[in-house]
C-alpha cells in the first residue's frame, strides 16, 4: 500500500473511498464536512439523523457517493468522544481504514 500526504481541494481527489472521522460528542458537522455533504446531498447528516451512525469509536459506515464527488465512496468512521481522543486512538482509527480498504481489495484511499 502506497501512501502520500497531500493537501487537496475535494474536486481534485479521486480515490475508491474517502475516509472522514466524526467525534460522537459533536452534533453539528464543522464547516469542510458540511461542504462534502451539501455536495452529497445531505447524505453524512441523513446516516446521522436516522441513527445509521453515531461516531462511536471505530463504528464505520461505507456510503456511495454516486458520483456527486470524487472518491467512490465514503466511510463515515467514529473517532469517538472529543476528550478521549489521543494519538494512539488515533493510530487505531487508521488501522481500521487500512483493514477495511485492504478487505475490500481497494487500490486507493484518501481521507480528511
Amino acid at each position: 500500500m502506497k501512501i502520500r500526504v497531500l493537501e487537496e481541494k475535494i474536486e481534485k481527489i479521486a480515490s475508491e473511498i474517502m475516509a472522514l472521522g466524526f467525534f460522537e460528542d459533536e452534533k453539528r458537522l464543522e464547516p469542510r464536512l458540511k461542504k462534502i455533504d451539501i455536495r452529497l446531498n445531505g447524505m453524512i447528516a441523513a446516516a446521522k439523523k436516522e441513527g445509521d451512525f453515531k461516531g462511536k469509536f471505530r463504528e464505520t459506515v461505507i456510503l456511495p457517493t454516486q458520483k456527486l464527488i470524487p472518491p467512490k465512496r465514503l466511510m463515515l468512521i467514529g473517532l469517538g468522544k472529543k476528550k478521549e481522543f489521543t494519538l494512539e486512538k488515533q493510530r487505531q482509527v487508521f488501522g481500521t481504514i487500512a483493514k477495511t480498504v485492504k478487505k475490500k481489495e481497494l487500490a486507493s484511499f484518501s481521507s480528511m
